[in-house]
């Protein structure tokens, strides 16, 4: 179990002494060598961890090193992904404003019309966004464990307290930062979760739990005394929306649900409300559902919360579409010791539905399931141009939809990962979930 008080780095002043935090920021190519060939990590400059520690398995130096050379391309390609989104979202809204016709853009442009040129802006009503527009913004702890320099400095959740549901999921902020195992006795990754009680020995995602609110001095407190009101930590601004709607509606029930990143927050959510003891909250929580959710913890940790809120009856269930890459990440295998738990729902390219245990190729990277990946995003992108007329046409796909799916011609597991094949599951695999109702 994790103490207080940490050894060399940082991360784990007061906290734990069992961690490992990666710095991108300070990854320059001597650091990079010095990780395959040296298992003294600890005096590595991009490896924050107590002072001795040693990593002597070479798998996984290996994956922290995959995992620091994708944080180290991510703080390089930042600013210019970014400004393609701004880009690409404003040319989106650009021809909606004016039309939906790119010539008639182009007209007005010219000024052939008389008629002056919409520009869109946020101001208007709709206005289309790629990733969910914040209806309320989170804080992080600038302190806490994982650093997030370079990365945006906050993370945004869309929250909403009504009619018995909470839905919460976070933007690309909570995905900017991994961190990968470090050796210890108990065979854990990450650090082994302090903030747990001492006869629950687990291991959580610090990243996910940072997103969430997770403090660097005392972890998760009952209660967080400074916190700016205008951006409160996540779990503990929803906790309390939350006491508050069920205070006022003494027969309502709640769900959390969420997609992705957020699909891990959903997890942790009752997981940490479990911790603090929060048994009125949770007798009253109707279920927890992810789509697309990562791995988020090793198999005590699903055991933990399985027993502590989401089992006995099962409340978890857990969406994956097809070939989806997301919910076979990370590793789960002998070195990463990541595991999923709860009831998986899992959706073929047809939607139609099936309970699992665990979706199929489970790691997802296979020289067996190559071929057929292909073949089926090549199906799926037929199935584009098709399902508006099959199904009906509120299904119909755009654009932007359709170059996705030609993407995945080349990136099988990206496409499957939207939402719409997840909200497709859902509706038109709807006979599963009456079966199970």
């Amino acid at each position: 179990m994790a103490g207080a008080g940490g050894g060399g780095g940082d991360a784990g002043d007061g906290f734990y002494s069992d961690f490992m935090v990666l710095r991108p920021d300070k990854g320059g190519l001597y650091a990079l060598f010095h990780l395959m060939w040296s298992c003294k990590v600890s005096e590595n400059a991009a490896v924050d961890c107590p002072a001795g520690t040693e990593m002597s398995d070479w798998r996984r130096r290996w994956a922290v090193l995959v995992s620091l050379v994708a944080q180290v391309l991510m703080l390089w390609v930042k600013k210019p992904m970014a400004l393609i989104g701004r880009a690409t979202e404003y040319w989106m809204n650009l021809v909606n404003e004016n039309g939906g016709v790119v010539l008639v853009l182009v007209l007005r442009a010219l000024q052939v019309f008389h008629v002056s040129q919409l520009k869109p802006s946020h101001g208007n009503n709709p206005v289309t966004a790629i990733l969910p527009t914040p209806l309320s913004e989170f804080q992080e702890d600038p302190g806490s464990s994982l650093d997030y320099r370079g990365f945006p400095g906050r993370g945004s959740a869309d929250t909403m307290v009504a009619h018995a549901a909470i839905s919460s999921y976070l933007g690309v902020a909570g995905a900017a930062q991994a961190v990968f195992p470090k050796s210890t006795g108990m065979g854990t990754w990450f650090y082994t979760g302090g903030f747990f009680p001492p006869s629950k020995q687990v291991s959580v995602a610090n990243s996910f739990m940072k997103a969430l609110g997770l403090q660097r001095h005392g972890g998760w407190p009952k209660d967080v005394v400074e916190q700016d009101p205008r951006k409160p930590f996540a779990y503990y601004a929803i906790r309390e929306a939350l006491r508050r709607f069920l205070s006022e509606n003494a027969d309502a029930r709640f769900v959390v649900a969420g997609h992705s990143l957020g699909g891990a927050l959903a997890v942790l959510f009752p997981a940490v409300l479990a911790l603090h003891r929060e048994d009125a909250v949770l007798a009253r929580l109707q279920g927890v559902y992810t789509f697309g959710q990562p791995r988020v913890g090793d198999e005590s940790f699903g055991r933990f919360i399985m027993d502590a809120c989401l089992g006995k009856p099962s409340r978890y269930f857990r969406f994956v579409y097809c070939n989806d890459i997301v919910p076979r990440a990370p590793y789960d295998d002998s070195a990463l010791q990541f595991k999923h738990f709860g009831t998986c729902l899992y959706f073929n390219s047809l939607y139609t539905g099936q309970v699992m245990h665990e979706e199929p190729n489970k790691n997802y990277f296979s020289e067996l399931t190559v071929a057929p990946k292909v073949v089926n995003a090549a199906w799926e992108l037929l199935r584009s141009f098709l399902i508006g007329y099959v199904a009906g046409p509120e299904y119909a796909e755009g654009w932007l939809m359709r170059l996705a799916r030609v993407a995945g011609l080349v990136l099988p597991g990206l496409s499957p990962h939207s939402p719409r094949d997840y909200v497709n599951s859902a509706r038109l695999g709807a006979r599963l979930l009456r079966q199970m109702s």
